[in-house]
């Protein structure tokens, strides 16, 4: 419910599809765009990714392969550095997450700044794998996308 009240609040579609199609190739994303267009009026030029976990590691690669296509991503907890370009990625960690290492997220995510890819990381404190996603869908909502 957390993410339809974000839609609601900030005027978007949310759509959530079967992350490993698009870890591969930027096919599904514009088959995906394709379709929704056929029911809904979108902006082409307003469209962000966002996954948690093995869904944020799926945004990393789909950063790189449908860059074109994509304004903004968000990876929480999450991250592996891909070459994608000037695209806007926000990486979100927890302090605490026991599940993906807070510190491999982090140097991954400095490693793409350092490299010159606009990439932000946000540690949440005190914020392990699975709770960490509510303050920082919260987050994506309001300041990034």
């Amino acid at each position: 419910g957390h993410v339809k009240e974000l839609a609601d609040r900030h005027g978007c579609l949310v759509v959530a599809p079967f992350t490993l199609d698009f870890t591969f190739s930027a096919k599904p994303l514009e088959s995906l765009l394709a379709g929704i267009e056929r029911s809904y009026d979108i902006d082409r030029s307003r469209v962000y990714v966002v996954g948690h976990s093995m869904g944020a590691m799926a945004t990393s690669k789909l950063a790189a392969k449908a860059r074109g296509s994509i304004t903004a991503a968000c990876c929480i907890a999450g991250y592996q550095a891909t070459d994608s370009g000037d695209l806007p990625i926000l990486v979100i960690a927890g302090t605490l997450d026991s599940i993906v290492s807070f510190n491999r997220v982090k140097k991954a995510a400095q490693a793409a700044a350092t490299a010159g890819r606009p990439v932000r990381f946000m540690p949440l404190e005190d914020q392990g794998h699975t709770l960490v996603l509510a303050a920082a869908l919260d987050l994506a909502f309001a300041a990034w996308f």
